[in-house]
């Protein structure tokens, strides 16, 4: 699906973060973790106005050309003391929550990776957790950070591993690697996200992705 937001600028101690603006949603609330696969917990809730950690210059915080989002800026640290994975030197992951106005609350967004500021273009991420064993259509949705390319995923075991790169794409399976040693990969196309369920069961990957752009 859509990105629930985007990563506009990552710099040292600083993260900008775009949502598209709805005038049905009275809240938009994040919530962090240590790992795609671990539990998250609430660390923001804000309202049409956006937010803007008191720790950091104002800066263009306020800009035309912000109209028709909402626009969350953060210093890490600011929120450290109480969400000790929200670092600035580390990965994170954030998913988002909305609240309408008659108070529906929105199924929680795909979960997106906070990387650490580094200058240098095509560097290499990797990911490493596990894959739930569940239906298509709840298969675990993955934001990568921005564009990658150079793609490939072990299937550590024990269940095989069901992955595809659009919500209505077809699904590929790849063996655990414990079993014929098999790595699924693929060079020649460019990705933003990825689904990924195991196949009768739980199973655990690791994947590496060449982070083909980043934030200003």
């Amino acid at each position: 699906m859509a990105r629930a937001f985007s990563v506009y600028r990552r710099r040292r101690n600083y993260v900008d973060l775009l949502l598209p603006y709805d005038p049905t949603i009275a809240t938009w609330t994040f919530k962090s973790a240590y790992n795609y696969d671990t539990t998250y917990t609430d660390f923001l809730t804000v309202g049409a106005n956006g937010f803007r950690s008191p720790n950091l210059i104002n800066s263009d915080y306020v800009d035309s050309k912000f109209r028709d989002k909402v626009r969350v800026v953060f210093d890490p640290s600011y929120f450290t003391p109480t969400r000790s994975e929200i670092v600035d030197d580390d990965t994170w992951w954030i998913k988002v929550y909305t609240t309408s106005k008659s108070g529906v609350v929105s199924p929680d967004s795909g979960a997106q990776v906070i990387l650490p500021y580094y200058p240098i273009p095509f560097r290499t991420f990797i990911l490493e957790g596990s894959a739930p064993n569940v239906i298509e259509d709840n298969a675990l949705e993955i934001q990568l950070p921005m564009l990658c390319k150079n793609f490939s995923v072990q299937n550590m075991g024990p269940s095989n591993l069901l992955i595809k790169f659009e919500p209505m794409g077809d699904e590929f399976s790849v063996v655990p690697v414990n079993a014929a040693g098999v790595n699924y990969t693929t060079v020649s196309q460019t990705i933003s996200q990825i689904y990924m369920r195991g196949d009768g069961g739980t199973t655990d990957i690791r994947a590496s992705f060449e982070i083909h752009n980043q934030p200003e």
